[in-house]
């Protein structure tokens, strides 16, 4: 990481900046206005049009990733406020350092200290939540992905805080508000991942259809799907910012599979979850394997939910 970090502080420093030092820049602080540079430089090298095809379906595979720890936190019995800030600083370790690390730190953490007395999420709750993924982390990776300037890459960078100021201003919005709230939140948990399911199809589609009609299908195919830090692909520094992204999302992805699959009760579910995972990774991209395999353990929550009401309606 600090070799990559090093090249881009080069760029940084040799006029070929997008955030500039001084008076006109738009950050405040020189610290941030540098890290910004940093981000925003290997970001747009990583985004290089002519061998970057796969990059939004990457976006689409770190959309579980993004939203799990929020819904898994306040599940399991920590209040929203301290869900919200635990995981801004989540997404801002995320941003500076790396999800490879992080994420699965975090996992780690919080299946080990998590209990399985899971607190009902309320629907209001559920629906912050939503909306901070569509408008906060979707939307603004789709607008990276087409647009590709320096101001939608720099909100990129800063999802994490739209994501949060979304979910605190829809909260803050509903506090007081009380009617026609429904029982359970399953059908807004269900849309989020379904969301995030077609996302990573429609990209995974484009990667594949982009792949194949080039004119070598299967290098094309290796390229996407096959990270690599040989020295012949450290060549270029765009190469080197793809490569360490798609190692990126891959550990990313590795830790949230083994926290979906942990999650789930019984042998035989986790064996046909994983078996879900090879085969949907490969029809519709990592990040609907990752996606189905939520929705499979929200349908295992609402079942229970349902038979512990019918339960205490019988008594």
């Amino acid at each position: 990481m600090s070799g990559i970090k090093d090249m881009v502080t080069e760029l940084c420093q040799s006029g070929n900046v997008l955030l500039v030092r001084g008076s006109q820049s738009p950050t405040v602080y020189q610290t941030l206005n540098t890290q910004m540079c940093l981000l925003i430089n290997f970001m747009r090298e990583a985004f290089d049009r002519r061998s970057a095809a796969f990059m939004p379906e990457l976006l689409s595979t770190l959309g579980p990733a993004v939203v799990l720890p929020t819904i898994e936190m306040r599940r399991s019995g920590y209040r929203p406020s301290v869900t919200l800030l635990s995981t801004l600083l989540l997404g801002a370790l995320y941003q500076n350092y790396s999800g490879a690390v992080v994420l699965p730190l975090w996992w780690a953490v919080h299946l080990a200290f998590s209990t399985q007395h899971y607190v009902p999420l309320h629907s209001h709750f559920a629906e912050a939540t939503f909306l901070g993924y569509l408008l906060g982390y979707l939307i603004v990776s789709v607008a990276m992905a087409v647009y590709q300037t320096s101001a939608t890459v720099g909100m990129w960078q800063l999802f994490p805080v739209c994501v949060f100021s979304i979910q605190a201003l829809y909260l803050w919005y509903q506090r007081n508000n009380t009617e026609d709230v429904p029982d359970c939140p399953y059908e807004v948990l269900q849309l989020i991942h379904v969301t995030n399911f077609c996302w990573s199809a429609v990209t995974h589609a484009y990667t594949l259809f982009q792949a194949l009609s080039s004119p070598n299908p299967l290098e094309a195919l290796k390229h996407s799907f096959y990270p690599r830090f040989s020295p012949a692909s450290l060549a270029l520094f765009p190469t080197t910012a793809q490569q360490f992204l798609k190692w990126d999302i891959l550990f990313i992805a590795g830790a949230t599979l083994v926290a979906g699959i942990s999650l789930l009760r019984g042998a035989r579910s986790k064996l046909l979850a994983f078996g879900w995972f090879i085969l949907g990774s490969t029809l519709f991209g990592m990040g609907a394997g990752l996606s189905g395999i939520w929705m499979w353990r929200e349908k295992v929550l609402e079942e229970d939910r349902r038979a512990s009401v019918a339960k205490l309606k019988e008594e």
